[in-house]
Parts: structure tokens; C-alpha cells; sequence
């Protein structure tokens, strides 16, 4: 997976990642370009990547196991209460059930942009393995917070049959952080917003979007509000 998560940020952000390592993969893209078999292909690019990463961070399999620690700590301790809060959020106080979100997995990859995570299914979250809170004001457990938000919120929307060209990134930033004030663990302001989707690495075209997310989930998180009525008050464009 690490060589899956090397490969996205080199297409997405190449000027994050180290110039020996980008130039690496720089090849590897090139050199199967010219492959008919874009399976065969796909699988040669991921090895090839695995391959690179492994010259690059050798020790990266050793370190592993005492990388995941601070952050199964701090979700042990935070986690709980906090996916708690998210539910409540996402789907109201009387449909809260955890349980559900049970057959989640964290895949822990190399910390190639000093931190990020992503989800890749409705089971699958792909996160860095940083060993301190890169960004101490918006900690790691929020960034793991608010990619399980993003599958509550699929599923929210999904169950109420809506249709929404809105991203799920975007639409868990604003429940992810409420919550995430009622366990004192951020403070939800707009402010808040602006910084959490900075570091999270969140997409949005409106240079007042944090305060409009702000003031749109204050007027929308009362528990009868369902999906469909929230997205219909949706602020940004």
C-alpha cells in the first residue's frame, strides 16, 4: 500500500515528495507507458514502486511497529468518544451504533508528506505513520476522524437516496470538527475549518468557504434535519 499511496502523491503533489525519490517514480511512470495491458501494467508500476520505496527507506518495515504506536495511543484514548460524537453528527443522537464502523481498517503507510490519509473504500482507510502531531493545533486523530466521517456521510446520503456531486471530503470537514469540539478535542470555528482543510489537504474553489462550512453546519445540525434537506442549503458552488 505504501507504494500505491507514493504513486497518488507523486500525480497529485510531486514537489512534496523528496527530488530523488519523484525522479524515481518519474521513470517508472515513463518506462510503462508503452505497455497494451493495463492490468499488467498497473501491477509492474506498483512493484516497481515498492521496489524504489524500499531503496529509498529500507528500515521503513522495522520502524513500522513502533511508528503506529502514538496513534493507536492518542485513538485509545480519544477514539471512542470522538467516533461517538462524529455518529451523533452525521446521523443524529437516535440513530448512533458504532458497531458498524467496526470493519474499518487502518492501513499505516510511509510518511512521505509528513502526514495524510485517505479512504479508499467503505473498509479501507490509508494513512501516514507519523511519530508526532505534525500540525499540533489539528491532531492526527482528527485526520482519522474525519476520513471515518467521510464514510458515515457516504453512507448517510446514500441510505436517504440523495444525489450529491458535493465531495465527501469536503462534506465531513464541518460534522468531523463539531464533533471533535463536543470531546474538546478542536475548537469548531471557522478558523478551525480554514486550518483543518489546509492540512487535511481538502479541495474547495471559495476563498470563504471555511466561514460559509461554519455558519451552513450551525444551521443544519439539528437532529430532524436530514441529508437531503442539509445538501439542499449547501452554501458553495
Amino acid at each position: 500500500m505504501s507504494a500505491v499511496h507514493a504513486l497518488r502523491v507523486f500525480a497529485r503533489e510531486p514537489n512534496l515528495i523528496s527530488q530523488e525519490l519523484a525522479c524515481d517514480l518519474e521513470c517508472i511512470a515513463e518506462s510503462h507507458l508503452s505497455c497494451n495491458d493495463s492490468e499488467l501494467a498497473c501491477c509492474s508500476h506498483i512493484a516497481a514502486a515498492e521496489q524504489a520505496l524500499q531503496r529509498h527507506f529500507p528500515d521503513f518495515g522495522k520502524q513500522l511497529t513502533y511508528r503506529m504506536r502514538p496513534l493507536r495511543d492518542q485513538w485509545e484514548v480519544r477514539g471512542p468518544g470522538l467516533l461517538k460524537a462524529v455518529a451523533t453528527q452525521v446521523f443524529g443522537a437516535a440513530s448512533v451504533d458504532t458497531t458498524q464502523l467496526s470493519s474499518i481498517q487502518i492501513e499505516l503507510v510511509h510518511p512521505l508528506v509528513g502526514g495524510d490519509a485517505y479512504v479508499c473504500n467503505e473498509t479501507s482507510i490509508v494513512m501516514e505513520a507519523v511519530l508526532a502531531n505534525p500540525f499540533p493545533k489539528i491532531p492526527e486523530v482528527g485526520r482519522l476522524a474525519w476520513c471515518i466521517a467521510q464514510i458515515m456521510v457516504r453512507r448517510a446520503i446514500e441510505t436517504e437516496g440523495v444525489c450529491s456531486d458535493v465531495s465527501v471530503e469536503l462534506l465531513a470537514l464541518a460534522p468531523c470538527l463539531a464533533a471533535a469540539q463536543h470531546v474538546e478535542l478542536l475548537e469548531f470555528s471557522s478558523a478551525t475549518v480554514g486550518q483543518a482543510a489546509a492540512v487535511w489537504r481538502v479541495d474547495h474553489k471559495s476563498e470563504s468557504f471555511a466561514e460559509q462550512l461554519h455558519k451552513w453546519w450551525q444551521s443544519v445540525s439539528r437532529d430532524n434535519v436530514r441529508w437531503t434537506e442539509k445538501l439542499s442549503k449547501w452554501p458553495l458552488t
